[in-house]
């Protein structure tokens, strides 16, 4: 009778040791998961931030490439036209009719301000949205090429499902989302809806808001 009475004791502490066993792997098991789960956010996030940081190098680039044009451009202007005041000059200094002198009073006027648009860049979101459909682009390139001005050329792509970002809002844009990716209230990738919802929810401005330079106003 003792020997029955130790063994259910034995039983019983053993379904103790099992319970709590059981309640301990549970518990791991959620820990595990959580671990997980904060791991995939983080690598998120250091998605975005890889984004950020290659259109941050794309942007340094261009802007040095449009500051070069626009250097170039502005040269080029500023040798043409000298070259017409000289020829002005000389057509003058030669001239004996009515014809000839209009055509020196035309090479001799200053010369038309420059518009060719210079130095506007912008951060690019696809329709596809992040992380894979971002990218740098020069809208006063695509305004020269078209023969567009640089707002016409930036509705236009916006008519087309574009967002587009100075690069100090893009950089709001992507601390909030990474942030939020953190905490668990969003996941990648994001369409262009959920980030105008983010857009929306941060009063974000996303348009330029001052002119860019020209070649005219170079020194």
């Amino acid at each position: 009778m003792e020997s029955l009475t130790t063994m259910h004791e034995h039983l019983k502490g053993l379904r103790s040791q099992a319970k709590n066993l059981s309640e301990t792997c549970v518990a791991l098991n959620a820990i595990f998961d959580a671990e997980r789960t904060q791991l995939g956010r983080e690598d998120q996030a250091s998605k975005l931030l890889a984004v950020h940081q290659r259109i941050a190098e794309q942007m340094e680039r261009l802007r040095t490439l449009e500051a070069s044009a626009s250097r170039g451009y502005s040269e080029g202007t500023l040798i043409s036209s000298s070259v017409a005041v000289a020829l002005g000059c000389l057509v003058r200094m030669v001239s004996r009719d009515a014809r000839q002198s209009a055509i020196a009073d035309y090479l001799l006027q200053s010369p038309k301000q420059n518009q060719q648009p210079f130095g506007l860049v912008m951060v690019s979101i696809g329709p596809r949205g992040l992380p894979g459909d971002v990218q740098v682009i020069s809208i006063s390139q695509l305004a020269r090429e078209s023969r567009w001005p640089q707002l016409a050329v930036t509705n236009k792509l916006r008519e087309n499902g574009y967002l587009l970002f100075t690069q100090e809002t893009f950089t709001q844009l992507i601390s909030r989302l990474v942030g939020d990716i953190r905490q668990g209230g969003l996941r990648l990738p994001l369409s262009n809806e959920d980030l105008g919802q983010v857009i929306a929810s941060i009063k974000l401005v996303i348009r330029p808001t001052k002119a860019v330079f020209s070649p005219s106003s170079q020194t």
